[in-house]
């Protein structure tokens, strides 16, 4: 096996392109025929690359210190320079010299790239800090960033650990994702684009071939755009291209990561590019069965053929694809900074130059087809020529194979295995040779490049021959040839006609100069055949959750719905679903789908089902304070005493916000000084204002703080409590009953039953009490009390007791509760 001179990896023998980077093998510049294109000639471009560094030190002169030479393209050169002013290193890429003599148009596509590059802010998209453009050069200034390519991990490894796959995959994910919300598609995806840098982030480059939506490209006519190991159908069919051909791509780099190998391995770019369009890929599994099999499935998902076969987003694809677990983290970044730092040490921003696809060609536009032309594609103008020996520029050599793989492609692999085409004709097979043309034909504009007609139906092709300057040569003869007539016909003038279904090339030729036009024609449909076998069951494809995206402010909720949705695009209601959020200190969501905003930030609510999963993106904003309003707004108190304040955040609509912190203050801390929770004690007599203030609002109140008042004597309770058991005395000397129970209302029965024979039984009854202590807590007091009582029955008594009096102080005074 020979090794190709681009990335050095092994081509199949026989083949004539490498499988990876597109270059064409064993490429002899000194071997090409000559043309009659006006080119620079090799000394001119070496002239003006020894003086592009001297050129670039002049117009960075006080601004950057360019270090030296770190990477070279077909379109560019990369140097490493030191900041000045910021102190720190960054990357220059300069357009190469030989593309402004070759093209002075082709500058707008140059600094497309990095208006394109600088518009995309992402973490792990790197960034551009500015585009500048001098008498001599046009160049661009973004970060410097070492590490490595993954290309280079995957050559050096193989097979990686799954952990490394999803946070890789993640990553890139996540910038492709922000680069199509913002309409940018980059169409060269593949692992010579991505990189690792030494902290173990990836970092997306290389926006050089970006197409951004609604924004007409410049350059692009007559190319095929990609790297054809890496190409979706789409991409390799010359179809419109979207979001979905950038989840293709990462697919297959998904699958390379997870198995060591590509997808495809065809020895030749047309055989890759037949495989993209047709084949299905290897499971995953067969070639790495301790691979999961939802991450597989997910993989093989984004290498649909049709873009509405793969995931409807590329952050749907990732979320698929699935996280890692937080236990799993920190392996993980030891995994990725060991891979970035494997290899040469020295290995600098291997990445920044552009990528290994093809350069379209640009050429002069024709009038429109005729409106009638049906079915034939939009597609503008392609300038096809022979090489020459003086094409070395390597934006011209690129852009040649792509044009003719997306011509002959259809023609050799379609047509070839097709069992509608028979044997080709000798007539057709081998075209007799063209009469010779002016000698001043060097180009053929033909359009479109390609058609697609139903059985029977014509489409007429226009060719415009050109000289070497652009300027139409009118008078030359045209011949037009089809590869296989049983496919389509063409007529003298151009007309083409299908007359069986397949794919095959049409030419069309003036002396040395040629152009060709691929036809597919389809067969018509065949008949309804009422179906007999019972329909398959509906099966769970695709989780829509409605709204997708939502704003909120915190402490406010949305109800979000999960929809599911079969094989068939139809509803499966039903569906059992559950809910989680990333962040739930953000915003958290219930069983049944209800997501509350806890605090500002973002965060990505997912419904599930099994395998199934669809997400809404829930952005949540703190809402502006418009006014505070502060309680009370004006207060006295006395020195030592306090007062607590309230505050109320309210937004501009007077609604109030609970969650925002107010920040008090005191005008005179001598006077009076406040809590964070508006807590005001007086610390000496005057006046102070209490602020209090939330975001730009705030509100006041006025404190006085009063001097205190001297305190009032307080009065000794025990003359009051002996005077309660005075009164008592006197109404048991009363020989009353009803008296003696207004004193002593708390009397027990017990109590009552001896009073009551006592003073049935007795004459001249006398008592006499003693106040042996009082003791008095608060409103509560208890007194000992020795007492002699002395009566007469038939006889003089006498009898004494000491007991003891619980009293309580009421709004009246003093009275009896107990006596003990």
């Amino acid at each position: 096996m020979s090794t190709c001179s681009a990335c050095s990896i092994e081509v199949t023998a026989g083949s004539l392109f490498c499988s990876r980077c597109g270059r064409q093998v064993g490429y002899d510049p000194s071997s090409e025929p000559t043309t009659q294109l006006r080119r620079p000639s090799a000394e001119t471009i070496s002239t003006s690359e020894r003086r592009l560094l001297d050129a670039l030190r002049s117009v960075t002169l006080g601004e950057y210190e360019i270090l030296g030479e770190i990477g070279r393209g077909g379109m560019s050169v990369v140097f490493l320079a030191h900041d000045i002013a910021l102190d720190r290193k960054v990357a220059i890429k300069v357009m190469a010299p030989a593309l402004t003599l070759m093209d002075a148009g082709i500058q707008d596509r140059f600094k497309r790239e990095a208006r394109t590059a600088a518009s995309l802010s992402h973490p792990h998209i790197i960034p551009v800090y500015a585009v500048k453009e001098s008498e001599d050069i046009v160049y661009f200034i973004m970060k410097y960033v070492p590490g490595r390519s993954l290309e280079s991990v995957i050559r050096e490894v193989g097979a990686m650990p799954l952990p490394v796959v999803q946070t890789i995959l993640n990553q890139v994910g996540s910038a492709l994702g922000h680069a199509h919300r913002k309409g940018v598609v980059h169409r060269d995806v593949k692992p010579g684009n991505i990189m690792l840098d030494d902290d173990g982030w990836v970092v997306v480059t290389d926006f050089g071939i970006a197409k951004v939506a609604e924004q007409r490209a410049l350059t692009m006519t007559g190319g095929v755009v990609g790297t054809p190991a890496y190409m979706s159908p789409e991409q390799c069919a010359g179809r419109p291209i979207t979001g979905a051909a950038d989840q293709y791509s990462l697919g297959v780099v998904a699958y390379e990561m997870i198995t060591g190998r590509q997808p495809f391995e065809g020895g030749t770019m047309i055989n890759l590019m037949y495989d993209h369009c047709h084949t299905s890929p290897p499971p995953i599994l067969t070639r790495r069965p301790e691979c999961p099999p939802e991450l597989g499935t997910a993989v093989m998902r984004m290498l649909g053929k049709e873009p509405e076969q793969r995931w409807p987003s590329i952050e749907d694809a990732v979320a698929a694809i699935g996280i890692i677990s937080d236990s799993q983290s920190g392996i993980v970044r030891t995994h990725m900074l060991t891979l970035a730092r494997s290899g040469s040490a020295n290995e600098l921003l291997e990445k920044f130059r552009t990528p290994g696809s093809p350069v379209p060609l640009s050429t002069p536009m024709s009038p429109a087809p005729p409106a009638s032309a049906a079915r034939a594609a939009a597609t503008p103008f392609a300038s096809v020529t022979r090489p020459t020996a003086r094409s070395r520029v390597r934006a011209l050599f690129w852009a040649l194979p792509f044009v003719l793989a997306a011509v002959v492609g259809g023609w050799l692999l379609l047509g070839r295995g097709s069992s509608a085409s028979g044997p080709t004709s000798q007539a057709n097979a081998t075209p007799p040779p063209a009469a010779p043309a002016p000698s001043s034909v060097s180009t053929l504009d033909v359009r479109p490049l390609s058609a697609s007609l139903a059985l029977g139906e014509t489409t007429p092709l226009l060719a415009t021959p050109r000289d070497s300057g652009g300027v139409a040569v009118p008078s030359a003869r045209l011949e037009w040839v089809s590869a296989n007539a049983g496919v389509a016909s063409v007529a003298g003038d151009g007309v083409v006609t299908a007359t069986g279904p397949g794919t095959t090339q049409v030419t069309v030729r003036s002396g040395r100069a040629s152009a060709s036009v691929v036809v597919t024609v389809t067969a018509p449909p065949p008949p309804t055949v009422a179906a007999t076998a019972t329909p398959a069951p509906p099966r769970l494809t695709t989780i829509r959750v409605a709204p997708g995206t939502v704003s909120l402010s915190p402490g406010t909720s949305v109800q979000l719905i999960a929809s599911g949705i079969d094989q068939n695009g139809r509803l499966m209601p039903g569906a059992p679903m559950s809910w989680s959020s990333d962040v739930p200190a953000v915003a958290s969501v219930s069983s049944a789908g209800v997501v509350r905003a806890v605090s500002a930030g973002t965060a990505r609510i997912t419904a599930r089902s099994g395998s199934r999963s669809g997400t809404a993106e829930v952005s949540v904003t703190l809402v502006g304070v418009a006014t505070v309003e502060i309680a009370p707004t004006r207060t006295s108190i006395v020195v030592g005493g306090s007062s607590q304040f309230t505050a109320t955040t309210r937004d501009r609509a007077g609604s109030p916000l609970t969650d925002r912190a107010v920040a008090w203050q005191s005008s005179n801390t001598t006077v009076a000084s406040v809590t964070p929770s508006g807590l005001v004690t007086g610390l000496a007599a005057g006046s102070v204002t209490i602020s209090a203030t939330s975001g730009e609002a705030t509100a006041s109140a006025t404190v006085t703080v009063e001097a205190p008042t001297a305190p009032t004597p307080v009065a000794d309770p025990r003359s009051e409590i002996e005077g309660v058991l005075e009164e008592y005395r006197t109404a048991i000397e009363s020989i009353d009953i009803a008296r003696l129970k207004r004193v002593y209302a708390g009397m027990s029965a017990d109590q009552e039953r001896g009073w009551r024979a006592l003073f049935h039984d007795a004459n001249g009854l006398s008592a006499t009490f003693r106040t042996l202590d009082v003791q008095v807590n608060g409103d509560a007091a208890r007194a000992s009390v020795e007492a002699i009582y002395e009566y007469r029955t038939d006889r003089a008594q006498r009898f004494a007791e000491t007991f003891t009096a619980q009293l309580e102080r009421g709004a009246r005074g003093w009275r009896l509760v107990s006596i003990n």
